[in-house]
């Protein structure tokens, strides 16, 4: 591999994908998080190009009942199993980042921010983006007068290897 023109397939090695929202009363706040995913990734000259799917049923917050809701409910597991986001030519020397997210049977832009840091031979990384789930054809869950935000913080870090 020459250092000019060198593509390789990267894996992703201990991966997290967590989600965190709020809601009315602001009391609430939600975190869940999964470290299960499959990626079809290629690096070539810094800059990251494929997809990235995670099973959404492996999603857990803590509380089995609100997990059940999510799966079931939000996510609608039977129509909807995963959630992948797709890069193309991602820089991994720039701060933001630009992606395709697959959520809920919708496809749409996602940008944000975005760390990737070179050690030895692997890239230490963390990318930050929010979305209105609204926009994936999600109603916001309301309970007892309670509701959760439209607007969910998506956050992704991991290693490339």
């Amino acid at each position: 591999c020459f250092t000019v023109l060198c593509m390789s397939a990267v894996t992703i090695k201990e991966q997290v994908s967590e989600f965190f929202a709020s809601g009315r009363p602001s009391l609430i706040k939600i975190h869940g998080s999964s470290e299960n995913h499959q990626e079809a990734l290629e690096l070539e000259n810094e800059q990251l190009s494929g997809k990235v799917t995670v099973d959404l049923k492996t999603f857990e917050t803590g509380m089995k009942f609100r997990d059940r809701h999510l799966k079931n409910k939000i996510f609608a597991l039977e129509e909807n199993p995963t959630a992948s986001l797709s890069v193309d030519h991602l820089s991994l020397n720039d701060q933001s980042f630009a992606g395709m997210l697959d959520f809920h049977g919708v496809q749409k832009p996602v940008s944000g921010t975005q760390e990737f840091k070179k050690t030895n031979d692997q890239w230490n990384y963390a990318i930050h983006f929010k979305l209105d789930i609204s926009d994936f054809g999600i109603e916001p869950p309301e309970f007892l007068g309670m509701k959760l935000n439209n607007e969910v913080h998506v956050e992704v870090h991991g290693t490339l290897h």
